[in-house]
């Protein structure tokens, strides 16, 4: 069908309205999760390329968004403040580094080109480098073979909205099924004020089972 672009709220935007930028829109992890749950249920997922961006700037965050079903990324202001680099000095500390980068900046006749391009492919190549790595510690030896299954979080809620594994529980006792409702028999587990608990989560002095659900 085509590219499906999820722009999230955490994106700059250049001289757009006040309103815009602060009250509408959602952030980036929430817009992708909820978008790729939705091609997954139409089955539509493999009919469309979903391209991720808002707020992305390291080499983790664009592997994130590809493991959570982004096909692509793409950045904005990381890729510029990689442009200017060092150019930056050209304008600081009198005026903003964007004076150098903008054709209307005070600076920008200062602006050399093909340093900046050359700057931009460096950091893009480090990114591509850091990537590569972190897929080979995952046993892996492709971009297109990272999975939600390869990510947790510490955040039972991040955990639910995005289908991936909660990290106070192993994998084979997980609360939240890939969809994000919660698995028969699991739950996160409540914690009194002052109470431990045990390597399962389960408040220690619980008169629960294991397979009984503990609810926030």
């Amino acid at each position: 069908i085509g590219n499906f672009v999820v722009d999230g709220a955490e994106g700059a935007t250049h001289g757009g309205p006040p309103i815009l930028q602060d009250d509408l829109g959602l952030p980036t992890l929430h817009a992708l999760a909820r978008t790729v749950r939705y091609l997954e249920q139409a089955g539509a997922k493999d009919d469309v390329s979903i391209i991720a961006s808002g707020g992305l700037v390291t080499p983790g965050h664009f592997l994130k968004a590809l493991a959570l079903g982004a096909d692509a990324v793409y950045i904005g202001t990381i890729a510029l403040l990689a442009t200017l680099h060092t150019q930056m000095l050209k304008a600081a500390p009198v005026e903003p580094a964007v004076q150098v980068a903008l054709y209307t900046g005070r600076y920008s006749e200062d602006f050399d080109v093909d340093q900046g391009a050359q700057s931009l492919a460096n950091f893009l190549r480090s990114c591509v480098r850091e990537m590569e790595l972190a897929v080979y510690a995952l046993g892996k030896t492709a971009f297109r073979q990272l999975e939600r299954s390869d990510l947790c979080s510490v955040d039972p809620e991040i955990a639910r909205m995005c289908g991936i594994d909660y990290a106070a529980f192993p994998p084979d006792r997980q609360p939240f099924g890939p969809d994000g409702a919660r698995a028969a028999g699991n739950g996160v587990a409540a914690r009194r004020p002052g109470a431990g608990a045990g390597a399962d989560g389960v408040p220690v002095g619980s008169a629960a089972g294991p397979d009984q659900d503990h609810h926030r």
